[in-house]
Protein backbone atom coordinates (compact mmCIF):
# COMPACT_ATOMS: atom_id res chain seq x y z
CA UNK A 1 0.00 0.00 0.00
CA UNK A 2 1.17 3.31 -0.54
CA UNK A 3 -0.31 6.50 1.17
CA UNK A 4 0.72 10.11 -1.24
CA UNK A 5 0.48 12.93 0.59
CA UNK A 6 1.73 16.65 1.23
CA UNK A 7 1.57 19.51 4.05
CA UNK A 8 2.22 23.02 3.31
CA UNK A 9 3.65 24.43 6.47
CA UNK A 10 3.00 28.68 6.94
CA UNK A 11 4.12 31.05 9.90
CA UNK A 12 2.90 34.13 10.89
CA UNK A 13 0.70 36.27 7.91
CA UNK A 14 3.60 37.76 5.42
CA UNK A 15 5.72 36.20 2.46
CA UNK A 16 7.99 33.23 2.64
CA UNK A 17 10.90 34.80 1.44
CA UNK A 18 12.22 38.10 1.53
CA UNK A 19 15.14 40.56 -0.43
CA UNK A 20 17.73 42.91 0.53
CA UNK A 21 19.60 44.96 -1.17
CA UNK A 22 23.65 45.30 -0.92
CA UNK A 23 26.45 47.13 -2.23
CA UNK A 24 29.43 45.85 -3.87
CA UNK A 25 32.40 48.29 -3.61
CA UNK A 26 35.87 48.37 -4.30
CA UNK A 27 39.05 50.97 -4.32
CA UNK A 28 41.86 51.25 -7.06
CA UNK A 29 44.81 52.63 -5.77
CA UNK A 30 47.89 54.02 -7.46
CA UNK A 31 50.01 51.38 -8.61
CA UNK A 32 53.27 51.60 -6.41
CA UNK A 33 56.37 52.80 -8.27
CA UNK A 34 60.47 52.72 -7.44
CA UNK A 35 63.09 54.37 -9.12
CA UNK A 36 66.86 54.67 -8.78
CA UNK A 37 67.93 58.23 -7.64
CA UNK A 38 71.31 56.70 -6.72
CA UNK A 39 73.53 53.87 -6.56
CA UNK A 40 76.11 53.18 -3.69
CA UNK A 41 79.74 53.79 -4.11
CA UNK A 42 81.81 53.23 -0.95
CA UNK A 43 84.61 55.29 -2.42
CA UNK A 44 87.85 54.44 -3.43
CA UNK A 45 89.66 52.39 -0.24
CA UNK A 46 92.69 51.01 0.42
CA UNK A 47 93.32 47.23 2.10
CA UNK A 48 95.44 46.74 4.65
CA UNK A 49 97.18 43.47 5.94
CA UNK A 50 94.24 42.98 8.19
CA UNK A 51 90.22 42.29 7.30
CA UNK A 52 88.32 45.30 7.93
CA UNK A 53 84.97 46.92 7.11
CA UNK A 54 83.45 50.09 5.89
CA UNK A 55 80.09 51.34 7.16
CA UNK A 56 78.27 53.96 4.65
CA UNK A 57 75.50 55.35 7.16
CA UNK A 58 71.99 56.05 5.77
CA UNK A 59 73.08 59.99 6.59
CA UNK A 60 76.16 59.39 4.38
CA UNK A 61 79.07 58.87 6.92
CA UNK A 62 81.87 56.59 6.81
CA UNK A 63 83.19 54.55 9.63
CA UNK A 64 86.19 52.47 8.94
CA UNK A 65 87.65 49.36 10.98
CA UNK A 66 90.29 47.13 10.68
CA UNK A 67 92.65 47.08 7.98
CA UNK A 68 90.75 49.41 5.43
CA UNK A 69 91.68 53.09 4.83
CA UNK A 70 89.93 56.25 2.61
CA UNK A 71 91.97 56.78 -0.60
CA UNK A 72 91.40 60.40 -1.83
CA UNK A 73 91.61 58.62 -5.54
CA UNK A 74 88.69 61.27 -6.84
CA UNK A 75 85.84 58.93 -6.33
CA UNK A 76 83.10 60.01 -4.50
CA UNK A 77 80.99 58.21 -1.53
CA UNK A 78 77.14 57.77 -2.18
CA UNK A 79 74.30 56.22 -0.38
CA UNK A 80 72.06 54.33 -2.54
CA UNK A 81 68.46 56.59 -3.17
CA UNK A 82 65.12 55.31 -4.20
CA UNK A 83 61.96 57.10 -4.99
CA UNK A 84 58.95 55.67 -4.15
CA UNK A 85 55.42 57.00 -5.52
CA UNK A 86 51.99 55.41 -5.18
CA UNK A 87 48.80 56.60 -2.91
CA UNK A 88 48.89 59.22 -1.06
CA UNK A 89 49.67 58.39 2.47
CA UNK A 90 49.95 54.54 1.60
CA UNK A 91 51.66 52.51 4.18
CA UNK A 92 54.70 50.73 1.99
CA UNK A 93 57.43 48.36 3.00
CA UNK A 94 60.51 47.58 1.97
CA UNK A 95 62.35 44.42 1.24
CA UNK A 96 66.24 44.03 1.02
CA UNK A 97 68.60 41.73 0.70
CA UNK A 98 70.56 40.03 3.54
CA UNK A 99 73.83 40.17 1.61
CA UNK A 100 75.08 40.85 -1.65
CA UNK A 101 78.24 39.80 -3.34
CA UNK A 102 80.19 42.12 -5.25
CA UNK A 103 82.44 40.69 -7.82
CA UNK A 104 85.86 42.22 -9.75
CA UNK A 105 85.09 41.08 -13.19
CA UNK A 106 88.97 41.21 -14.08
CA UNK A 107 89.87 38.92 -10.75
CA UNK A 108 87.25 37.21 -9.96
CA UNK A 109 87.75 38.31 -6.30
CA UNK A 110 84.22 39.13 -4.07
CA UNK A 111 83.71 41.27 -1.33
CA UNK A 112 80.44 41.06 0.50
CA UNK A 113 77.76 43.96 1.17
CA UNK A 114 75.46 43.41 4.19
CA UNK A 115 73.55 45.38 7.11
CA UNK A 116 71.51 46.84 4.49
CA UNK A 117 69.23 49.50 6.30
CA UNK A 118 66.87 52.49 5.08
CA UNK A 119 66.84 55.87 6.87
CA UNK A 120 62.68 55.63 6.66
CA UNK A 121 62.48 52.03 8.42
CA UNK A 122 61.52 48.96 6.35
CA UNK A 123 57.72 50.04 6.90
CA UNK A 124 56.93 53.40 6.06
CA UNK A 125 54.04 55.74 4.92
CA UNK A 126 53.94 57.48 1.80
CA UNK A 127 53.25 61.68 2.29
CA UNK A 128 49.80 63.51 1.09
CA UNK A 129 51.29 63.70 -1.89
CA UNK A 130 52.29 59.56 -2.18
CA UNK A 131 55.91 60.03 -2.40
CA UNK A 132 59.00 59.06 -0.33
CA UNK A 133 62.47 59.35 -0.95
CA UNK A 134 64.59 56.28 1.41
CA UNK A 135 68.26 56.62 2.00
CA UNK A 136 70.26 53.29 2.05
CA UNK A 137 72.91 52.89 3.95
CA UNK A 138 75.12 49.13 3.93
CA UNK A 139 78.68 47.36 5.82
CA UNK A 140 81.17 46.29 3.20
CA UNK A 141 83.88 43.63 4.17
CA UNK A 142 87.47 44.31 2.88
CA UNK A 143 89.57 40.75 3.59
CA UNK A 144 93.15 41.05 4.33
CA UNK A 145 95.36 42.54 1.48
CA UNK A 146 92.30 42.40 -0.41
CA UNK A 147 93.02 42.47 -4.17
CA UNK A 148 92.71 45.84 -6.46
CA UNK A 149 89.66 45.91 -8.69
CA UNK A 150 86.71 47.53 -9.45
CA UNK A 151 83.94 45.41 -7.60
CA UNK A 152 80.29 45.41 -8.61
CA UNK A 153 77.10 43.84 -8.68
CA UNK A 154 73.24 44.10 -9.07
CA UNK A 155 70.81 43.75 -6.45
CA UNK A 156 66.68 43.86 -5.59
CA UNK A 157 65.02 46.72 -3.81
CA UNK A 158 61.28 45.17 -3.26
CA UNK A 159 58.74 47.81 -2.33
CA UNK A 160 54.91 47.17 -1.83
CA UNK A 161 51.73 48.31 0.06
CA UNK A 162 51.43 47.04 2.86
Amino acid sequence: MIILGSSLLTFGQGPSSTSISATANAVIVKPIDITIAADIHFGSIAAGATEGTITLGVDGTLTYSGGTFPVDAGTETINASFEISGEPHGSVSFILPHEVVLIDLVSGQELIMNNLILDTGFITTLDKDGKLTANMGATLHIGAHQEAGSYSNTFEVMVSYE
